[in-house]
């Protein structure tokens, strides 16, 4: 296998205007087994990965070297099962973490990519703390080398023209103990729904298409990178101290008839209504029946923001971020931008056509591509050339 070539393009730290992209060159391996959606993908010690595709509901572990994937265990609630996989995360110990949201709790493999049982945060002596209250299988983005958890606290629904600070919370299992380790800004107009009354006990809920709102990730050191999109820049908080990347001039992309059309079509596929049954939440006793919610029209933005969803971010072990720009419904190349560790952008790759980026390891760099039947394929590419 030839190694991954990408060609670097240095940026003055005094620059901030956008870099021309350059093109990622090399072949690399690609796992015979097409899958629907892939959501999440994380190394294994021996090489292999953990596959979580969103659609299906499945969790695989694939060998690109012998091109094979098998499914690891099945749907359901045992301890071995999980009901809806959605993100992976690598302990310390070589082990893998599987959110389930659906069980509210994590799906702990062995560092072979064994099923081995449920794996939730403990507060005092054998006492289980509720992942459920702390969002944390819903929203678990990172996870340390000292396998410390990091989610978001998102607050109710804002009305118009309304802003609430979100807090980015670390929990600690072995210590059972949670913090708030960075904030951010959160306006109504960055949710991705807008709610106005339709009068009668029902609500109007028009989705909203790429919102201009932050993302984050975190170092396995346990430093928050927020990736802000207005101005569009890259932010790093570590015990408290802050530092700002420079802005990046960035060229708005106009959202044309071709997009509006692909979200719409893309809202109408989502599946209507509870996607598992999962744990629910009880209705306090004497408390009003819940609003009927009947869709609206989608809203959209005259630009798209420099990238849009926490899918679009990415950090590698070296601490560099990656951030996938937003892109027209008819393009089919995906441009990434590489900040370095003070947030400067210093060069923008083009991936290969019909790929989109997965995840960045130590050796390699796992993309996803997409072919004439819809299918997505996992490949990977050797970092060893950069």
């Amino acid at each position: 296998m030839r190694q991954l070539v990408m060609l670097v393009l240095c940026a003055s730290a005094a620059s901030a205007q956008e870099p021309r992209p350059l093109p990622f060159r090399g072949s690399g391996e690609r796992l015979p087994q097409g899958f629907t959606s892939v959501s999440a993908v994380t190394p294994l010690p021996d090489g292999r990965v953990v596959v979580v595709d969103a659609a299906e509901r499945t969790v695989s572990v694939g060998d690109f070297p012998a091109k094979l994937v098998h499914v690891i265990s099945r749907r359901g609630s045992g301890p071995l099962e999980y009901l809806q996989p959605r993100r992976v995360f690598s302990l310390a110990n070589g082990e893998t973490l599987v959110s389930d949201p659906a069980n509210a709790r994590f799906l702990r493999l062995s560092a072979d990519g064994r099923a081995l049982g449920p794996w939730q945060a403990v507060s005092g002596p054998g006492q289980q703390r509720s992942m459920e209250n702390l969002s944390a299988t819903w929203d678990a983005r990172a996870i340390d080398k000292d396998d410390r958890l990091y989610f978001e606290l998102l607050p109710s629904p804002l009305k118009p023209g309304a802003s609430a600070t979100v807090p980015i919370v670390r929990l600690d299992p072995a210590r059972g103990r949670a913090d708030t380790v960075a904030r951010y800004a959160l306006e109504s107009e960055m949710q991705t729904q807008s709610a106005t009354s339709g009068g009668r006990g029902t609500a109007i809920i028009r989705p909203r298409a790429w919102p201009a709102r932050p993302e984050w990730v975190v170092s396995s050191s346990g430093t928050v990178v927020i990736i802000n999109a207005a101005p569009y820049r890259v932010s790093f908080i570590n015990n408290g101290q802050r530092l700002d990347g420079p802005p990046i001039v960035v060229t708005p992309l106009r959202v044309t008839d071709a997009d509006r059309s692909a979200f719409s079509e893309a809202v109408q596929r989502q599946p209507r209504g509870p996607s598992s049954p999962g744990p629910q939440p009880p209705r306090p006793a004497g408390a009003p029946p819940p609003t009927r919610k009947q869709a609206g029209a989608p809203i959209f933005p005259e630009t798209f923001p420099p990238f849009s969803g926490r899918d679009a971010v990415h950090l590698a072990p070296s601490g560099r971020v990656w951030v996938s720009r937003s892109l027209h419904a008819t393009d089919s190349v995906q441009v990434v931008d590489v900040f370095d560790t003070d947030g400067r952008l210093i060069e923008r790759i083009a991936l290969p056509p019909s790929r989109r980026l997965l995840a960045i390891g130590a050796d390699y760099i796992y993309l996803a591509f997409r072919d004439m039947d819809d299918l997505e394929f996992v490949e990977r590419y050797s970092t060893r050339a950069r």
